[in-house]
């Protein structure tokens, strides 16, 4: 996932779990939420998965930096505020898919995420 959030971005990961032909419980989705599960369950695994999450931090912050060298990305909120602001949406997106929540309109959310982070 980090390889993907390095070339093309977090929400363009978010706009896959939207469009993924996959059951809940076989893709992505599935993966976030027995993240979720084991990281409150198992200290060992939570300790071995916030390696994964930091290099998932690393790769958004990474290519933020890459969008504010080309002056794409706004320039009044730090990289790193911005990052976990995609991560939080990246996380609320998962309980809603897990939920069983209607998904209508969320692409639109998402062009409003990435628009948020966007120079004007």
């Amino acid at each position: 996932m980090a390889d993907v959030v390095a070339a093309q971005g977090l929400v363009q990961v978010m706009r896959e779990l939207l469009s993924s032909p996959q059951p809940l419980d076989t893709g992505w989705t599935g993966t976030f939420l027995e993240v979720a599960r084991r990281g409150r369950t198992d200290p060992g695994f939570r300790d071995r998965w916030r390696a994964h999450a930091e290099a998932l931090t690393a790769a958004t912050e990474q290519r933020l930096a890459r969008q504010a060298a080309a002056g794409t990305l706004r320039d009044d909120v730090p990289a790193p505020v911005l990052a976990r602001y995609l991560e939080l949406v990246l996380e609320g997106l998962v309980s809603q898919l897990a939920m069983g929540l209607p998904a209508d309109h969320l692409e639109r959310v998402l062009d409003v995420v990435e628009g948020s982070v966007r120079r004007r």
